[in-house]
């Protein structure tokens, strides 16, 4: 058991390093533009407290409470002088100070077995090496980091200020993103419904949960009063475009949208995206079964993924790859759950065990292909993900040519 949770923990620090190692490797489109645009404004610490989302954004896309954050935080530490670069070592000390937060309560966990392959298997992600590369907060580390709180607390409460915590975040997040609004609620309902039975916990839940949703009222406000509108020119992708998504992102494949067709169409490529979507497909059906015959309740942690498909599917909101991608905790839960250890005696969880590593090696072969490809050609890279700002950003006045 040991000897897993260390190969779990370099899996962990392998999938970050291939994340940070090169700061020039941070993308550069309209959203970049925008950022090295508006946070460069504040001539004041006023100007930074009322910076406000940019028009050209897409409806209510950018939210005002990053954009906020980041307007300070360039403020109080560039001095104006703005830096994307700069900016990026600081996104991505938050994910690092946050595991290294939470480490003492992971390894001394009863859960520690699950926690670790969760967040391997979506750490080493080659679309979370993708999606990392964003500047805009929605998209990139505070995103992972924020989800990160949530998914700790969640399974490693501890006391009532935990639960407090863990409700106040999950509605303080919604203002990362548009489509974090019905994760919040997938969230909420998913922990109204596992632990109906602890009035204590969501009693402080419910009350954390009112926190937030006062923290991040204007944002919530500006959404529901905008939906209709947001995305007149941006319609969803059909019933079916959530759960697609789903499935490709588990085995792989949604890279092929970002990091562009050509590229990914190199064999070995497309050979790790069909055993790593075999692979899925069993581990769905091997944990779902377990799950029926031996812990019934556990069935309940997939109820986000039918809530967030159903409610985007109502709102008509354009769906991503990245939309998806900024829920991983919860979309590895159904491959992971049965590593609690209320299944540590049942004989075919070392088959799922073994699936699981298999999983996370395909997961690290591949994020190490697109790693070298990004780094070594990242003027060829031809996809949504836009050329790294060293190569484009510093040099052109109009983002559009960077994509």
């Amino acid at each position: 058991m040991k000897k897993i949770n260390i190969y779990l923990l370099a899996a962990i620090l392998y999938g970050i390093f291939l994340s940070l190692y090169f700061p020039e490797s941070i993308e550069f489109k309209n959203d970049e533009q925008l950022a090295v645009k508006y946070l460069s404004e504040p001539e004041s610490f006023k100007d930074a407290l009322t910076l406000k989302t940019p028009n050209e954004g897409r409806g209510v896309n950018h939210s005002m409470l990053p954009t906020r954050f980041v307007g300070m935080l360039t403020y109080l530490l560039f001095d104006n002088d703005f830096s994307p670069v700069s900016l990026r070592f600081l996104y991505t000390a938050i994910p690092i100070s946050i595991i290294f937060l939470f480490s003492p309560r992971i390894l001394n966990s009863k859960n520690k077995l699950f926690i670790l392959f969760t967040l391997a298997l979506g750490i080493t992600n080659p679309y979370s090496l993708l999606i990392i590369r964003k500047l805009w907060t929605h998209g990139g580390p505070i995103t992972m980091a924020g989800y990160l709180i949530i998914f700790l607390l969640l399974f490693e409460r501890k006391t009532k200020t935990d639960n407090f915590l863990l409700g106040c975040f999950v509605w303080i997040l919604v203002t990362l993103h548009t489509t974090a609004i019905l994760y919040s609620l997938s969230i909420s309902l998913l922990v109204f419904l596992y632990f109906k039975k602890n009035k204590g916990e969501i009693k402080y839940f419910f009350y954390g949960s009112l926190t937030g949703i006062a923290v991040s009222s204007q944002w919530i406000y500006k959404v529901i009063t905008q939906l209709g509108q947001s995305n007149n020119l941006l319609s969803s992708q059909g019933e079916s475009a959530y759960w697609v998504l789903i499935f490709q992102y588990l085995k792989l494949e949604n890279i092929k949208f970002d990091i562009g067709v050509e590229f990914f169409s190199n064999s070995l490529m497309s050979n790790i995206s069909l055993t790593a979507g075999l692979l899925v497909g069993a581990l769905v059906v091997l944990n779902v079964a377990l799950i029926l015959s031996y812990q019934f309740r556990d069935i309940i942690l997939f109820s986000p993924f039918i809530i967030t498909g159903i409610l985007f599917i109502i709102s008509d909101l354009y769906l991503y790859p990245r939309y998806v991608v900024s829920f991983w905790p919860l979309i590895y839960i159904p491959l992971t759950v049965t590593m609690l250890p209320k299944y540590q005696n049942i004989k075919i969880r070392n088959i799922i065990k073994s699936l699981l590593i298999l999983l996370l090696a395909l997961n690290m072969i591949q994020s190490s292909i697109i790693f070298n490809e990004i780094n070594s050609n990242p003027e060829n890279i031809d996809g949504n993900i836009g050329k790294v700002y060293f190569i484009c950003g510093n040099k052109v006045d109009d983002a559009k040519v960077c994509r």
